[in-house]
């Protein structure tokens, strides 16, 4: 609710769990770059002057993971020190969990309360972002 972003839930033993979302990260970032590259070819033929050239920030990719909000402390760790380990072993650049208690309104005055937080982790490359995930 209150938001445009699709779940996928993986479960089984733990090696396969692994393995499936190592496929499902790939598939995402695939489609993520033809998305850039969309955006990019778009924008250098809307210009039609082959001499001016248009410069684009580097691609990054950005996944967000649904975790329970009891395994949260110790992903963070005190003082954010699992959080700046996992920032510097995995060279990503970003990692922000959601709120503690996430209230969405799902209309008519009405707020549905939530049991997970969503962790926001942005990196230069496919690789670091699954190294960061394969950490947690």
């Amino acid at each position: 609710p209150g938001t445009s972003d699709r779940i996928c839930l993986v479960q089984g033993a733990l090696s396969c769990v692994k393995v499936a979302i190592e496929l499902v990260l790939a598939k995402l970032y695939e489609l993520q770059s033809l998305q850039q590259v969309s955006t990019q070819v778009t924008e250098q033929s809307a210009d039609n002057e082959p001499s001016q050239q248009v410069i684009q920030p580097p691609p990054v990719f950005i996944i967000r993971v649904l975790m329970p909000s009891a395994c949260c402390g110790m992903v963070i760790g005190r003082g954010g020190s699992n959080i700046k380990e996992l920032k510097e072993k995995s060279r990503v650049s970003f990692i922000q969990l959601s709120p503690k208690e996430h209230e969405v309104l799902v209309g008519h005055g009405a707020t549905l309360s939530t049991n997970e937080r969503i962790m926001t982790i942005t990196g230069p490359t496919f690789a670091t972002c699954t190294s960061c995930v394969r950490s947690i």
